[in-house]
């Protein structure tokens, strides 16, 4: 967090198939910063993976002190 604003995401580690799973965590990291928005679609054919980096995501929100309910 910088400024109120989700200055970058990374999935450090990720135990899913790099070509469904680890290509979807990616996407969706990219698209939460840049939309400063958790209200995305979840991928279709990755909908566990997606789930997960949104939960993680969620959690690394509030462990920084930000306003997660207003993010998604």
């Amino acid at each position: 967090m910088k400024d109120n604003a989700i200055a970058a995401l990374e999935v450090k580690e990720n135990n899913d198939t790099w070509m469904i799973g680890g290509i979807a965590a990616n996407l969706l990291v990219e698209d939460i910063v840049e939309n400063q928005s958790m209200n995305l679609d979840i991928i279709s054919g990755a909908t566990v993976t997606s789930n997960a980096v949104m939960a993680a995501v969620s959690n690394a929100l509030d462990a920084a002190g930000a306003d997660v309910a207003a993010i998604k």
